[in-house]
């Protein structure tokens, strides 16, 4: 339904439909768009996206409420980046049991 939906706003970004924990095969990409919140960023994503690539994932750390984060990938293989808005999302599923 999403690539449909998507296709018709006229876009066709690859989707990954699944457990994206492990980060989509390929790249480097240009941007990581997360729908499901985190406790914490997989390095998969990280090393999946070029220097200057931008990660966005809501975090839920499971102390009050949730935020986006926003990510920029660095050359050196690090990202950094601030918490934005409020945003609550269902906690990605293979970091339900973590912290």
């Amino acid at each position: 339904m999403a690539a449909k939906n998507l296709a018709e706003a006229g876009v066709r970004p690859r989707l990954v439909v699944g457990d994206g924990a492990q980060g989509a095969a390929g790249g480097p990409y240009d941007r990581v768009h997360v729908t499901c919140a985190v406790r914490s960023v997989p390095y998969a994503w990280v090393e999946r996206c070029r220097p200057g690539g931008v990660i966005v994932t809501p975090v839920r750390t499971g102390v009050g409420e949730g935020h986006v984060l926003r990510l920029v990938v660095m050359p050196d293989g690090t990202a950094h980046g601030r918490f934005r808005e409020y945003a609550d999302y269902m906690v990605m599923r293979s970091q339900l049991g973590a912290g």
